[in-house]
């Protein structure tokens, strides 16, 4: 891959609108299915923008994807290709990143950047772009949430 870091800017930023969208309309239809924690995040940001609120920012923006990055594309993604193939291996660790989120439409929702960071994990063999990736992803996500 040529330009991996372009690559998981972009697809971080882009890869979750429409999951996004999609989890926000079946949460808007079912409101019993409406993640939780998501919620709770978004109440938080919705009380404006002051330190605890720049904090948790910082957080989810930088220091969650690299722990998640490394836990995933990094220690599972090693332990997991030993046993199987690239591809099977991408599957695996895509599956279950999602469902270390438990609430199941914030499962489907992350499943697509899931399986983006586990593509460019495969491709580059390296977890720069992932965490790249993802931490694009939660910065637009916070955002978002402050937007609304």
């Amino acid at each position: 891959m040529r330009r991996p870091y372009w690559v998981a800017l972009l697809g971080g930023a882009t890869v979750s609108l429409i999951p996004t969208w999609l989890v926000a309309q079946i949460a808007a239809a079912f409101p019993a299915l409406a993640p939780q924690e998501l919620e709770i995040v978004s109440e938080f940001f919705s009380k404006g923008f002051g330190p605890p609120q720049m904090l948790v920012f910082f957080i989810v923006m930088t220091i969650l994807p690299v722990l998640e990055e490394w836990l995933f594309r990094g220690v599972l993604w090693r332990w997991t290709l030993k046993v199987f193939s690239p591809k099977y291996t991408l599957v695996a660790t895509s599956f279950l990143f999602a469902l270390a989120h438990w609430e199941p439409l914030h499962v489907l929702g992350l499943l697509p950047l899931s399986f983006l960071l586990g593509w460019l994990r495969m491709k580059t063999d390296e977890l720069g772009p992932s965490i790249v990736a993802h931490m694009t992803n939660n910065t637009v996500a916070c955002l978002i949430m402050l937007i609304q």
